[in-house]
Parts: structure tokens; sequence; C-alpha cells
């Protein structure tokens, strides 16, 4: 019988999957962390399933869309903390960096060839849509997008809508049963999964100083490094600390305060749930529990589908939570139908 995060599933191609294959392979482009990841979850399923070892490739090309030192920058520092944490871990972690001397083109091919089945993230916007039906083209194993974009699986929610006030009833009738089927905070990973596996090329090395590697590469450094915001899941889970303590208690009336950053309402969250550093997982469950422990039973059903009081009493939780699902959830569905109606975007 289909789980709720079945509907988290999309199947890419019909290919079955290779028993023979040596590993299980993660390509991780759009959720770039080891913890609450509805796609890290399914491949390490899968991983224990058929006993194979668990390979997580994060790659970072040159020639994405805006391509710059400051992206790339704040990408990598997101990769060399993968890299320390997949170590603790045990498991196979493979960040690869494309240079001009050793060019993307090809490689994750190379990389299925070997695998039992490859799963990935569904993100429904940007380039990734064009390289999943890309690569599921080529291979000759499944590829299994997975939706990790919001707490809802976006198959749930429905036709596209264009407002925020026709898609929160739908998301606020399916909170409580999103809340009990989220990703691992923590997933556990068995003796199988990691068995080391050796690379077929140069990873890159999470000791590589930044600021000499970037001078080195075909970007744009008009655009340079942020010297006071940076990646990786340790500075997202920093940002939600400072905003949970200090913003969140005025979010709802200081919001739209026009005032420095460091000072305003704002959560200062969306380059790092952008980047797949925190996932909106973790946002939802400090703001919920901030003052003590939450329960869907605390949902106030008679106000579903109101901006206002169905997930808590505080008002600035509820309206922090409007935003970061009802209103951020429009653009992500709006991708997601359009790519189901008409496949995904070229570019």
């Amino acid at each position: 019988m289909p789980t709720f995060n079945d509907a988290r599933v999309r199947q890419t191609n019909d290919q079955k999957p290779n028993p023979t294959g040596a590993y299980v392979l993660y390509w991780s482009q759009a959720y770039r962390r080891l913890n609450r990841n509805h796609a890290l979850d399914y491949a390490l399923h899968w991983a224990s399933l058929l006993k194979k070892p668990l390979v997580v490739f994060e790659g970072l090309r040159l020639d994405y869309p805006w391509a710059s030192a400051r992206f790339h920058a704040f990408f990598l520092e997101g990769m060399r903390e993968n890299a320390t944490t997949a170590q603790k871990l045990g498991i196979n972690y493979w960040p690869f960096v494309e240079t001009p001397q050793q060019p993307a083109r090809g490689l994750l091919r190379k990389l299925s060839d070997k695998a039992c089945l490859v799963v990935t993230d569904d993100y429904p916007a940007f380039v990734v849509p064009q390289q999943i039906a890309n690569l599921a083209r080529k291979i000759s194993v499944p590829l299994s997008a997975i939706d990790g974009n919001s707490m809802v699986p976006l198959q749930l929610l429905g036709l596209a809508v264009s407002a925020a006030a026709h898609l929160r009833p739908r998301l606020h009738r399916l909170f409580a049963e999103a809340w009990q089927q989220r990703a691992q905070a923590e997933p556990v990973f068995p003796k199988e999964t990691r068995t080391t596996i050796v690379p077929p090329f140069e990873i890159w090395s999470s000791t590589t100083d930044l600021s000499t590697f970037l001078k080195q590469l075909p970007l744009d450094h008009t655009v340079a490094p942020l010297t006071n915001t940076h990646g990786g899941v340790a500075c997202g889970k920093a940002v939600l600390r400072k905003f949970l303590l200090e913003k969140l208690p005025r979010y709802s009336t200081a919001r739209n305060d026009p005032d420095d950053p460091q000072r305003n309402a704002a959560s200062g969250l969306s380059a790092h749930l952008r980047n797949g550093h925190i996932s909106i997982q973790e946002c939802v469950e400090g703001a919920l529990t901030q003052a003590g422990p939450w329960a869907p039973t605390r949902l106030d059903e008679s106000n579903r589908g109101k901006r206002e009081g169905f997930f808590h009493t505080d008002a600035n939780v509820n309206s922090f939570l409007d935003e970061a699902l009802t209103w951020r959830d429009v653009g992500y569905h709006w991708h997601y139908c359009r790519n189901v109606t008409k496949g995904p975007p070229v570019v």
C-alpha cells in the first residue's frame, strides 16, 4: 500500500535496478546536506535493501547560470563541511569540482554505469530538471528523483495555483501527516552501506585553500565571495538559531521593516535553504518547538485555510510558517506542475 512519502518519488526512466552493481549512487545536487534529507533517506533505504555501499556524489560545474566566485565559495564551504561529516560517519562521499583540467562531461554517466540505481533531488527549478532528464535518457539503471522541497510532497498539492490563499487549505489539510513522515534528523548508516569504494576520479580536497583555488577558475570574479555570510550546514543552523532567539519573537510585525539585515526581523535563511545546506523541515521544527514540545494535536482545525491561528497560538510562529511553507510552496508547486505538463525547461 502506498505511503505518504511514496508521493515524493518520481521514476524518470523505465530501467530496472542492477543487483550486480557496485553501489547505490546518491547524486546530491540541490539538498546538499547529510541530515533531514528525503533523497538521502531513499538512497540509504535501497543501499540497505540491496546490502550495497552508498556513495554520495556532490558535484560543482563551471557552467551553471550566473556562475561566480561568490556562489562557488558558498557551495565549496558546504562541500568542505560535508566531507568532514561524511568522514565521521564513515560513508563514501565523493566531492567533484570541475576545473579546466578536469571537465565534468560524462562523469555522472560513468558513475551510473557501476551503480545498482541512482537517486537524486527532484528540485523543480533552475538547471536541475533538465540535468535529471538528460541523465535519465542515457543510463541503464533507474534514476529516482525525490521531492524533498517542502513538508508536503508537491505531487499531493493538486493543480497549480496563482495565489497563496488557494494553496494554504491544501497544505493545512496535509500538514499533520507530513509532520509524522519527516526525513531522518540524523540518518543511521548500516555497516554494509559504509563499505569503502575507491572513486574513479580525483575527488576535490576539502583542505584546499578556497581563496587560492577560486582565483584559478574561469568564473565571474566581479561577484566576490561574501565575508559575512558563509555556506555549510553549521552556518545555516547558526542563522536559524539566531532567528529563533532574536527575530522570531517580533516576526509578525517587524519582518517587513526596512532596516539593516542584522537588525530587522527577516529570517536571513534564504541562501541556506536555496542551496540545500539547511532543510525547511528543520526550520519548521525549530519554530514550532521553540517554546516547548509540539504535536499535531495542537493544530487549530477551526483556522484551517486561514493565514493566522492554524499552526500555533503564537502569531509570530504562524506568520513565519505561512511565509516558509505557503508562500514558498506557491513557487515550487508552480514549477513542479509546469514540468509535469510541459517537461523541464531547456537551459
